[in-house]
């Protein structure tokens, strides 16, 4: 049986050795990272919050939010189904809230990228 391993594809050489670097002592799986910058043909979008998603959920609820607070969780993850076709909706459109947190802006313009 060959040895698991934990891969990990970095856009730059920086991503790459500091994956590399952390994840080696953390783990008994041999370490591989991959330097491959996506191209615009990839489909993959990048969907990364500053803080934490409890933020763009409570963004998506309608409230004013910032992304150095903590919001608080949903009882159970499932409850965000709702927030997920808003957000779907707004993305789709164009029309985020405002004002939107920076990183649920560039969420939406990931969205509309793999998309189009």
């Amino acid at each position: 049986m060959k040895p698991a391993q934990v891969i990990v594809p970095c856009e730059d050489k920086d991503h790459a050795v500091f994956a590399y670097r952390f994840l080696r002592h953390r783990t008994r799986h041999r370490v591989r990272v991959i330097y491959a910058p996506r191209t615009p043909q990839d489909r993959v979008a990048l969907v990364v919050p500053t803080r934490s998603v409890e933020t763009w959920l409570r963004c998506l609820d309608g409230h004013t939010v910032n992304e150095t607070d903590r919001y608080p969780r949903l009882e159970r993850p499932g409850d965000c189904k709702g927030h997920v076709g808003v957000l779907v909706e707004m993305c789709r459109t164009g029309q985020l809230r405002d004002p939107a947190p920076r990183s649920l802006a560039v969420a939406c313009d990931e969205y509309r990228r793999v998309l189009s």
